[in-house]
């Protein structure tokens, strides 16, 4: 007698989930260990691929003093800078004066670092890296055993030149034990998925929703890595902080979910409110959505709610405190969902709702 298809379906998938749980401590250890056995980055050239381009001036000067400070960047170690030079083109005017003031508000007070310089060259907006001749200008600004970063936009166009030079550039750099960061603004295309053939490494830019407190935010992917994100290896946030006294504070952490909301979602869930009630208190028409959106980042060690948050998250994303504790749903029990829970959600098709939808 043949088995039926649906039987299959959801033994395949409670084998699945089996598999992939695990706790929090054994996560740790795995993504600990990961990091430990993943080597130095090396010379070379590393590109940094951004998606909006209103990211770069804070996110390149912010990787700059990482990459000086000798910290990894998104897990993956470098090698330490005797020198960094930031590269603008001399019609660049304001992009250079930008990356001045910003330098000096991430700093501080601070002595400015003398191994960290800041040059024009020429008379274009942008040095192409894209051709030989921006390629050699920028090699020939970076010292042996020093860092030079360079930002340029990258067309589709360009995708078939750009990789037989940037090939060039990465040997050379090696041969002279340097390391080259290109800073790459791509509106169309993702160049990510075959740059890693070219280079040493490629990273990702990406928004990032901040904290409440913070003023701007941004994440950053190891593209070598990738394998890894899942739990949470190679992937890393940064929030950023304008203060009053024209100073930029900033952290580095985890990175759990792009926006407040998946954030929320995800802490209420981890402190055992089910997805049904989440959707509820979020006013999504479709608790399948969230919980299909959300339930492998809820897996993941990163998923530690900072204190405080619940009275920042709630203020700022409009939500009722009083529709979380269940007041106007009593009857509903407030635990996460089983595995025939998810079956049932999965099999059955969801109620329609005038509501807004998680897309």
């Amino acid at each position: 007698m043949p088995v039926p298809t649906k039987s299959i379906a959801n033994s395949a998938r409670r084998a699945t989930r089996t598999m992939s749980r695990t706790s929090p401590k054994a996560a740790k250890n795995i993504a600990d260990l990961l990091r430990a056995a993943d080597q130095n980055s090396g010379y070379g050239v590393k590109v940094i691929v951004f998606r909006d381009p209103a990211t770069l001036p804070t996110a390149r000067a912010l990787i700059e003093k990482h990459v000086l400070d000798g910290k990894p960047i998104a897990d993956r170690s470098m090698p330490r800078m005797t020198s960094l030079t930031s590269l603008y083109g001399g019609a660049s005017t304001h992009e250079f004066a930008m990356a001045r003031i910003l330098d000096d508000a991430i700093n501080g007070p601070a002595p400015a670092d003398e191994r960290h310089r800041f040059e024009s060259v020429g008379f274009v907006r942008e040095i192409d890296g894209a051709v030989v001749e921006g390629a050699y200008i920028v090699l020939s600004k970076a010292e042996r055993g020093g860092c030079v970063t360079v930002a340029q936009s990258l067309t589709k166009k360009q995708h078939e030149g750009f990789k037989e030079v940037l090939l060039r550039l990465d040997v050379q750099a090696k041969d002279e034990e340097v390391v080259v960061f290109l800073f790459l603004i791509c509106l169309d295309g993702r160049p990510e998925s075959w740059l890693l053939n070219y280079c040493s490494d490629v990273f990702v830019v990406d928004t990032y929703e901040p904290e409440p407190d913070a003023s701007f935010g941004f994440s950053v992917s190891a593209m070598k890595l990738e394998q890894s994100h899942t739990i949470g290896v190679g992937k890393v946030a940064c929030e950023v902080t304008t203060t009053t006294a024209n100073r930029i504070r900033y952290r580095w952490g985890d990175f759990v979910a792009a926006t407040l909301e998946e954030r929320a979602m995800l802490y209420l869930n981890h402190e055992g409110l089910s997805w049904r009630r989440i959707s509820k208190l979020f006013g999504v028409d479709d608790h399948v959505k969230v919980w299909r959106k959300l339930k492998d980042i809820a897996r993941r060690v990163t998923v530690q709610p900072p204190t405080g948050w619940r009275e920042k998250y709630f203020d700022c994303l409009g939500l009722d405190p009083g529709e979380e504790d269940g007041s106007s749903e009593g009857s509903e029990e407030d635990t996460p969902p089983s595995d025939d829970d998810a079956e049932q959600w999965e099999d059955e098709l969801p109620p329609k709702r005038p509501r807004r939808r998680i897309v």
